[in-house]
């Protein structure tokens, strides 16, 4: 409601005024005239009628003048109520959000605001069809790898790649495609890598190294048999996970070059070729060198795993059939059949040099390609920690709830310092909290600094945003009037409002979002997608799905890439 505008009424200037010079006109004109007494008298009467005019004038504008500053100030809305209001540009720039990098949206103005660069992690919830890819995905790929970091680029779509990939070479970087579904895609240069890299090259590495081994394995049987809350009887699990491990370190001790799930599926589906490793690892291994702690490692666990067989043949089979049924995506016939057998390249060159990186898998075979993924994904930041003064990489996490990140809430502590980023992209809160539980996700959320949320379908998200937007102040005003009304009394007060309440939140309009930044108020934004920039919409090429590719005009233009060595020219 528009308010009623207050006008201040203290008394009249214009008419005293005009008054006063009249009767000061009139005494001027005679008083050099004057002859008699009573002329004087005259004379004098309306020069003091003028001055008390001037008087009663000059009275009045000094009240209509604190009349009309109190009204200001009554009219000044306060924080009584609450304080929640969206950031200024004077604060967006004292923050760094006016100097390029990742491109947040457009304010009511038009005027870009940029993530800040110090600020390494950033979560984005939106459900499908918002904009999340072409607004934030991408844009937000070709800004880490202007930056100088090397990428990590979740890519279930299988979308990504073919429509960055050329553009990214063309501006001379180095970009690996890791495509473990093969022909599906049918595309060249492709990069294969090792599930099990992390821990061959610590089995075989230096004595500091190799400390890390078991660890490393045990993680690995974490990621291929994690523990859920439906899980009746952990007894087994860890049973199947007992398996697992010495099956990994066993395969990176004795045949490196073939460490793969493929290999350990045909191993442990095997109960006879198990077994024989077993007896091998027991009894025959530590001939090798009787002093090496692995070696010792692996012989106590096999003899534990064979008093186990013996004792009870049913509880041993359990074991051996659960670790098993977590490589059926691994068996002979299957899409990752033999991946990783002609693996060269290491994830450990994204520390020693730019290089952007694409893992593909089609979402048609999300569950069987998820234990890769997630093997993968794990490999990536063992691959940071090993070496924690290397290249600074970023993770781009589309599609995040589609695969795992392995004690992902413990590992975002220390990756900071690392000189490691990530983004995820979600498509509800609700499934982050599926996959890693409530207190994870949460954990997940707090660890955030950059929050953005747009589209959003679900009551409870809409709540959630709204209580994090917090209340802010409001004036209202009352009126009252009689039957017969000359004027309107108006009475003004002040009130408590959420900034946006949940069903604001829920039809907000399309295109825009909600952006959260640590330390700052909240900036609602208009979301701009890789088309409507100069000159990021010349490199993005047609998506495999659609055909088309997003291009109209440009309402931002930023300063074109130099390549390294023509900055140094």
């Amino acid at each position: 409601m528009t308010p009623v505008k207050i006008i201040a009424k203290s008394g009249p200037v214009n008419r005293p005024v005009i008054a006063a010079a009249a009767l000061g006109g009139s005494a001027s004109l005679l008083w050099p005239t004057a002859q008699h007494w009573q002329d004087f008298v005259m004379a004098g009467a309306l020069a003091s009628g003028a001055a008390i005019l001037l008087m009663t004038a000059g009275r009045n504008v000094l009240k209509d003048y604190r009349l009309r500053k109190n009204i200001a100030i009554s009219q000044d809305i306060s924080d009584s109520h609450g304080s929640a209001r969206e950031a200024t540009p004077a604060e967006r720039s004292a923050a760094g959000m006016d100097q390029p990098s990742e491109l947040l949206g457009l304010d009511h103005k038009g005027r870009p605001v940029w993530r800040p660069r110090s600020l390494p992690f950033s979560i984005i919830e939106m459900p499908p069809g918002v904009g999340k890819s072409i607004c934030y995905v991408m844009t937000w790929i070709i800004s880490r790898a202007t930056g100088g970091y090397s990428l990590v680029i979740a890519d279930p779509k299988r979308e990504l790649f073919p429509m960055l990939s050329a553009g990214l070479r063309r501006l001379g970087f180095e970009v690996w495609a890791v495509n473990p579904a093969g022909g599906l895609l049918g595309i060249e240069g492709e990069v294969e890598l090792g599930a099990f890299q992390a821990v061959i090259d610590a089995v075989h590495g230096e004595a500091h190294e190799r400390k890390n081994a078991v660890r490393i394995a045990m993680d690995y049987a974490v990621i291929l048999y994690p523990l859920n809350n439906e899980e009746k009887n952990p007894y087994f699990a860890h049973g199947s996970r007992r398996v697992l491990i010495v099956a990994i370190l066993s395969e990176a001790f004795l045949n490196p070059a073939e460490c793969t799930p493929s290999a350990l599926y045909s191993l442990i589906a095997d109960p006879i070729a198990f077994k024989k490793r077993l007896a091998l690892l027991a009894f025959q291994l530590e001939g090798i060198d009787p002093n090496d702690a692995l070696v010792a490692f692996l012989k106590v666990e096999a003899l534990n795993l064979i008093d186990r067989a013996k004792k009870n043949e049913e509880n041993f089979g359990s074991f051996v059939e659960g670790a098993s049924q977590r490589l059926l995506s691994f068996n002979p016939v299957g899409h990752l059949s033999g991946y990783g057998e002609r693996a060269f390249h290491r994830l450990g060159e994204l520390r020693e040099r730019q290089v952007i990186v694409f893992i593909m898998s089609p979402l048609t075979h999300t569950r069987e390609f998820a234990p890769l993924v997630s093997l993968l994904n794990y490999n990536i930041l063992e691959a940071c920690k090993s070496k924690p003064h290397g290249h600074k990489v970023h993770i781009v996490a589309e599609e995040a709830l589609n695969y795992r990140f392995s004690e992902l809430t413990s590992d975002m502590e220390t990756l900071r310092g690392l000189g490691v980023s990530m983004d995820f992209f979600i498509q509800g809160f609700a499934g982050l909290e599926k996959a890693y539980g409530r207190d994870a996700a949460r954990s997940i959320e707090a660890y955030s600094d950059v929050r953005i949320t747009a589209g959003l379908n679900s009551p409870e998200r809409a709540k959630a945003v709204s209580e994090t937007l917090s209340d802010t102040t409001l004036r209202k005003q009352d009126f009252s009037y009689q039957s017969h009304a000359r004027e309107i009394s108006i009475a003004t007060s002040e009130f408590s409002r959420p900034l946006m309440k949940p069903n604001e939140v829920l039809s907000m309009e399309r295109g825009h979002a909600w952006v959260f930044v640590r330390g700052m108020n909240p900036m609602k934004l208009r979301m701009v997608h890789y088309g409507e920039v100069d000159w990021w919409r010349d490199y993005v090429a047609p998506s495999p799905i659609s055909g088309t590719r997003l291009y109209s005009k440009p309402v931002l233009t930023i300063a074109p890439y130099l390549k390294p060595e023509t900055q140094d020219e």
